[in-house]
């Protein structure tokens, strides 16, 4: 459990970007280290989740991809997926920023992957997402940086993520963690 003093906060959509199930075009941010914290005026509680943080983190990833127009998953069906990435294993992590009531507001899902132009481990943020009321109070930017410290700590001196073209407001908000652009992201499919 870790108390962070976040900075400047960014916005997560607010509107649908995507149809259902289809990101045809995404760009590609990536992060070489973790940013310095910046001031700001209120604590934001940010943590690994763990088990029983498990409905509060399929609700919120829910709660992005249905802001996203498309349609979750069953939470049975993500379950194992939120398992495997809390049991300390090699898969990765999830972050989880919590308001002062302790309840969970923001969620940040990581994946650690191989590759060979990294030179070994890098990381792709998976979700992101912040519940529309606690946006713009600093939790987004805290948990975005405390998944970077922790992908940085496991052995990750890259980060990923895809978000919509058009979604101006979240690109720069991960400019400001220290992103940048490099490309798109395409997607296939198994039928």
């Amino acid at each position: 459990h870790r108390t962070f003093n976040p900075g400047v906060v960014g916005s997560i959509p607010t509107r649908p970007t995507n149809p259902p199930d289809l990101h045809p075009r995404i760009s590609i941010l990536y992060c070489p280290s973790a940013p310095e914290p910046e001031a700001a005026s209120a604590m934001i509680n940010v943590r690994l989740a763990t088990a029983n943080d498990r409905d509060a983190a399929l609700r919120l990833v829910s709660g992005l991809l249905a802001e996203l127009g498309g349609t979750p998953p069953p939470a049975d069906e993500m379950a194992p997926v939120f398992d495997d990435l809390v049991s300390g294993a090699a898969a990765g992590f999830i972050a989880i920023g919590t308001d002062d009531a302790g309840a969970a507001v923001a969620v940040c899902t990581v994946s650690f992957i191989t590759a060979l132009r990294t030179r070994g481990r890098y990381a792709i943020i998976q979700e992101m997402f912040v519940v529309p009321d606690a946006r713009s109070s600093g939790v987004g930017m805290a948990v975005l940086r405390f998944a970077l410290e922790h992908a940085a700590a496991n052995g990750c001196g890259t980060v990923e993520l895809g978000t919509p073209y058009d979604g101006e407001r979240q690109i720069a908000f991960y400019r400001r963690a220290g992103f940048t652009e490099v490309g798109a992201r395409l997607r296939w499919r198994a039928a």
